[in-house]
């Protein structure tokens, strides 16, 4: 999977983790910019995405999920 990683006015953290708390990937989130963060998942499972780098007073709540399913 490809994820093009980017935010519109300050750095953020782009973490994904296994639902045991493990994280897997990572890249960083920057205005003007976009990175990708290519991962293979090895299981059909939910996937955690979590905000990495400080932000600010919602910081807390840039929490997501995913779920990869086999084709």
């Amino acid at each position: 999977m490809v994820f093009e990683v980017t935010y519109g006015d300050i750095n953020h953290g782009f973490g994904v983790y296994v639902m045991n708390g493990r994280l897997i990937a990572q890249t960083q989130a920057m205005p003007d910019y976009i990175n990708h963060l290519i991962h293979v998942f090895s299981e059909p499972v939910e996937y955690k995405i979590v905000n990495l780098e400080y932000c600010g007073f919602t910081h807390h709540a840039m929490v997501t999920s995913i779920k990869v399913v086999e084709k």
